[in-house]
């Protein structure tokens, strides 16, 4: 092989290498995504129960029902007439009020 030739080899072998690295970490973030779902868009696109996601909006007025233990029942709405009961077990996030 040149010189020429050697060089380019290197460097098609860093581009690949490169690529394959930039692939991996794709696949990693596309599996622990954790998508962002508002009222509205749960309405358009039914979730599994047993599906864990994250639901943006404000808790409903009067909503609030604390069941046993960390168990905590209530409805979560976008401002408009859409409302999704929530059914959360555990310490409930900061920003809950």
């Amino acid at each position: 092989m040149t010189r020429k030739q050697k060089r380019l080899a290197v460097i098609a072998g860093g581009m690949g290498f490169i690529l394959a690295a930039v692939l991996l970490v794709m696949f990693a973030f596309s599996q622990s995504v954790a998508y962002f779902y508002m009222p509205a868009d749960l309405a358009k696109t039914p979730v599994a129960p047993e599906t864990r996601i994250r639901l943006g909006g404000l808790v409903g007025a009067g909503s609030v029902v604390r069941g046993a233990g960390s168990t905590v029942e209530f409805a979560v709405t976008d401002g408009s007439a859409n409302a999704v009961k929530v059914q959360y077990t555990g310490i409930l996030p900061d920003l809950f009020r």
